[in-house]
């Protein structure tokens, strides 16, 4: 669902190719530009919809794995002042 959009972005001379006129009196530049901005706009919802799932790491608590703790090298029982 998410890799359909940036694909189709992509491939968009080859989505086009039909269309297009030998003798160039065809103008595609804004479909080209529609064709896009939709792509682009569905790449949004997508992530949207995977953000409110929880799929997307966006809260510092996602990445806790990653923290590197440091080894205690002494311990004491008295305590600071």
């Amino acid at each position: 669902a998410i890799m359909t959009p940036i694909t189709a972005i992509f491939n968009i001379n080859k989505q086009f190719a039909k269309f297009e006129d030998s003798d160039g009196k065809v103008d595609l530049n804004m479909p080209k530009i529609i064709f896009t901005v939709l792509n682009l706009v569905w790449l949004g919802v997508g992530l949207y919809k995977m953000r409110n799932m929880r799929l997307l790491p966006t809260t510092s608590a996602d990445w806790s794995g990653r923290i590197v703790w440091k080894e205690m090298m002494e311990i004491s029982s008295i305590p600071p002042l």
